[in-house]
């Protein structure tokens, strides 16, 4: 029967690896533009600030750990390989876990390439530093091996963080970020808005059949731009919607994409104004508590 290969002990021998074949020295040498790419990645996640300026050196040193996993799982570093990948077909790999099934090894390895960014929530503990989380959109079961957070977890908790699956198990990269139930309840909230508000989106788009197709366009366009934005401030009523300064939302236009131009902008604000006056002509929707389900 084949050894089963330890995460830990596979992170740390790929670190190994790489050092030995100078695919990396320290991370204060890495390349500025990996460190950009990087960043980006945090960015996207939440983790530094928009339009906020940052430290560069303070964040990396925060994120150590999760860089490293990034570098060498997920970023790609040779002929679309990741050093992992390069690892996982290497004569080391064959010394280092000798007794392991290689093809096995091998696609738990390229599964790393996409970890799991989410809010979690843990529904029971095991023993030998396990338990068990759900993602915040899902049902699926996912089983944690991680000793340092063990102790710190308890069923019912929420907290965000980013999970590797390797074989059947899953394992944390760098820390938990402890998410208080306030804002779990806020985020179902404006989930609940946002899902809402394509159901009134598609009977507002009944209403403009007969169009030209470059004008239904404008509105598909616009409809999207609008939800991010209502993700992004949290909203969860549809009189918060109904009363959006659209000239506010232009500018978070402008920030976003960097740069718009004058007839994207006009054809964005004919399109939402339309749609906001549609929501206001729905007494039912604005005085409503919270967003039908119906």
């Amino acid at each position: 029967m084949a050894e089963e290969v330890d995460f830990r002990a596979l992170q740390e021998e790929i670190f190994k690896y790489a050092r030995k074949m100078g695919f990396f020295k320290s991370v204060e040498k890495v390349d500025s533009q990996e460190i950009f790419g990087f960043l980006i990645t945090l960015l996207e996640h939440g983790l530094v600030p928009k339009r906020q300026p940052i430290n560069i050196e303070e964040v990396m040193r925060m994120h150590e750990t999760m860089f490293l996993d990034w570098y060498f799982f997920e970023r790609e570093h040779r002929s679309t390989k990741t050093i992992a990948e390069l690892y996982a077909v290497s004569e080391d790999v064959k010394r280092d876990f000798e007794g392991a099934d290689f093809q096995k090894l091998k696609e738990n390895i390229e599964g790393l390439k996409t970890p799991i960014w989410s809010a979690f929530r843990v529904t029971e503990k095991k023993e030998n530093d396990e338990y068990i989380v759900k993602l915040i959109d899902g049902e699926e079961n996912f089983l944690v091996h991680d000793k340092s957070t063990f102790s710190k977890v308890n069923i019912g908790d929420w907290f965000a963080g980013k999970m590797y699956r390797f074989g059947n198990k899953c394992y944390l990269s760098s820390y938990l970020i402890p998410i208080p139930q306030s804002r779990i309840e806020r985020y179902h909230k404006t989930k609940s808005l946002s899902e809402s508000l394509e159901k009134e989106f598609d009977e507002f788009m009944k209403t403009k059949s007969g169009l030209s197709r470059r004008t239904i366009k404008k509105y598909e366009e616009m409809f999207p731009l609008l939800l991010d934005y209502v993700k992004e401030k949290k909203y969860s009523k549809f009189s918060q919607v109904a009363r959006l300064n659209v000239d506010t939302w232009i500018k978070w236009l402008r920030k976003r994409f960097l740069y718009i131009s004058r007839t994207q902008e006009d054809d964005h604000r004919a399109a939402i104004k339309q749609f906001l006056s549609y929501l206001i002509s729905q007494p039912h929707l604005l005085s409503a508590t919270s967003p039908r389900n119906s």
